[in-house]
């Protein structure tokens, strides 16, 4: 995978640009699709991440923050 780091509104967002496998690329249509942000509120690093792909589902999910 291929990520790119976009920062929109003080969140950090992480956008998948380019995914392979086997060494063949995929097409966008079938590259899976990041909405994961990370971001500081009260105090604490919080993050929420979330890839799926468009045909698999949620490949990984996870919530949580650091102190």
């Amino acid at each position: 995978f291929g990520l790119a780091l976009i920062v929109e509104n003080g969140n950090l967002h992480f956008a998948v640009t380019r995914a392979e496998i086997a060494g063949i690329p995929l097409p966008a249509a079938l590259r899976p699709v990041s909405h994961t942000r990370e971001f500081a509120e009260g105090g604490r690093f919080r993050f929420d991440v979330e890839i799926r792909h468009p045909l698999a589902g949620l490949i990984v999910g996870s919530r949580g923050w650091l102190a």
